[in-house]
């Protein structure tokens, strides 16, 4: 026998949904949460199953990202002090700057920072500065680029490995957090049980996926730093699928325990990524100009404005990649 339960904060669609499927007719911040599902048999047995899975809401702008600053001329000598924003979104966007199509320096990025409005929602901000000089010219011209990233997480599994102190004679156990019908990361390289001064060195490898799943480790549920933490690269296999790698090592202190426990837990994301890109593209003199003018009675129009005529080429694209 099946029963519904209305939920007074979501519109859902009983004809449209079933036993099986529930249709949600619009999708607002307050949908987000972790949704279950519960099956129960009655006489004589009274079994219950449950299963749970996590919807995400995502809010991208209509809009690429905006320059400001951008000015109509850069003359070798001249400084580039321009500022991209994207947003509002959820989540907040990654800013990557390049130039003339290459990535731009890390120096050359002085600040990154997001501003959190209403609903969660983000704006996330980057400047662009530096001193153009001959070396920024392609073809005469300097070509400014700001893309916008937006990580739309799909998937997320975890394992989980719960150690002892060494003082009781209790093994590991390995837990695993994993949506149905997929296959989570694995941790190798662990023993069975720890003591303080022992050095953890293991590594977490996620499930072949047609993306790179982004692998993160928590111990005791708090993040760990990145001096702890060993990259490696992607491997690729002949079918199309990828796995990632990621490696942990520390030294125990006797404050990882809790409860004579310690817990390892690796998390592999799979996402989708949307980009959003403008490109200004900047004809330059080549060199810095005094704005000296030819006295009018000549004839002459102010020379600055004719040589140095800046042409602006504004174009926008959106890029999505989809598993």
């Amino acid at each position: 026998m099946n029963r519904v339960h209305r939920l007074l904060e979501f519109d859902v669609k009983i004809d449209r949904s079933n036993a099986t499927h529930a249709l949600l007719s619009t999708s607002e911040m307050k949908t987000e949460g972790m949704y279950g599902c519960e099956v129960s048999t009655e006489t004589p047995q009274f079994r219950t199953i449950k299963a749970e899975k996590e919807l995400y809401v995502y809010v991208i702008p209509e809009g690429d990202p905006a320059l400001f600053g951008v000015m109509n001329r850069y003359p070798i000598g001249s400084a580039v002090n321009v500022t991209c924003v994207f947003g509002p979104s959820k989540p907040a966007a990654e800013l990557t700057w390049y130039i003339n199509g290459d990535k731009a320096p890390e120096a050359y990025v002085r600040q990154k920072q997001t501003e959190i409005y209403q609903n969660d929602l983000e704006t996330s901000k980057s400047r662009l500065f530096f001193v153009v000089d001959p070396s920024h010219l392609r073809h005469g011209t300097l070509s400014l680029q700001c893309t916008a990233a937006v990580s739309l997480v799909h998937s997320k599994s975890s394992i989980e490995l719960i150690v002892n102190d060494g003082s009781s004679g209790a093994e590991f156990l390995h837990v695993p957090h994993v949506p149905p019908g997929l296959e989570g990361p694995s941790i190798t390289g662990s023993v069975s049980r720890y003591y303080v001064g022992d050095t953890v060195d293991v590594n977490c490898t996620s499930a072949r996926s047609l993306e790179p799943a982004q692998l993160q480790w928590f111990v005791n549920d708090n993040e760990v730093k990145p001096e702890f933490l060993s990259q490696y690269s992607p491997t690729m296999y002949p079918d199309g699928l990828s796995s990632t790698k990621l490696g942990l090592r520390f030294r125990v202190q006797a404050d990882h325990f809790r409860s004579e426990e310690m817990r390892l837990r690796c998390t592999a994301t799979l996402a989708k990524i949307v980009q959003m890109t403008t490109v200004e593209t900047i004809a330059v003199g080549p060199q810095r100009t005094s704005g000296f003018q030819v006295s009018s009675s000549s004839g002459w129009k102010g020379i600055e404005s004719t040589t140095l005529e800046c042409m602006v080429i504004l174009t926008s694209f959106l890029t999505l990649y989809f598993s």
